[in-house]
């Protein structure tokens, strides 16, 4: 830039004023203000026990975090489905969880428990359009048809 222009640009342009002020730091859950931590996220929260019972897990299965790490091992409850698939199911519901978290704490949504399985639905789904084995592919598709029909 020519020094003229520096010169009339109003300085400090980064960060803009709104950028200053940062979020509040908390390590309260933004939906029951109890403690958050990674248990509380995934198994505690107001609706995520509507969660998991889509996917045919109930509170005694997944009572806590070892509980949940040793589902990853087991074999998927109702439909049929391979490590492969399940664990990809797996991360689907558990980065919507973390979604509609997120969404709660910087645009304060509160995501209906149905809407975080329609987008674990469509992730699914998502994920069976890439996936180039023929029996996985359909696996991914059942499980997403299976969750789109539990929702409506």
């Amino acid at each position: 830039m020519p020094p003229s222009l520096l010169q009339r640009l109003p300085l400090p342009l980064w960060p803009p004023p709104a950028a200053t002020a940062a979020p509040a730091a908390s390590a309260r859950c933004p939906f029951c203000s109890s403690d958050e931590d990674v248990e509380h996220l995934f198994l505690r929260y107001t609706g995520v026990a509507t969660i998991w019972h889509a996917f045919g897990l109930d509170e005694q299965q997944i009572a806590s975090l070892p509980q949940l790490e040793g589902v990853w091992d087991i074999p998927p409850p109702g439909q049929p489905a391979t490590p492969r698939v399940w664990h990809t199911i797996l991360l689907a519901v558990m980065w919507n969880i973390w979604k509609r978290r997120n969404n709660k704490v910087f645009n304060s949504v509160d995501d209906p428990a149905s809407l975080v399985l329609q987008r674990c639905a469509s992730d699914i789904d998502l994920c069976s359009h890439r996936c180039k084995n023929a029996e996985s592919k359909q696996q991914l598709r059942n499980w997403a048809s299976y969750l789109y029909v539990t929702i409506s």
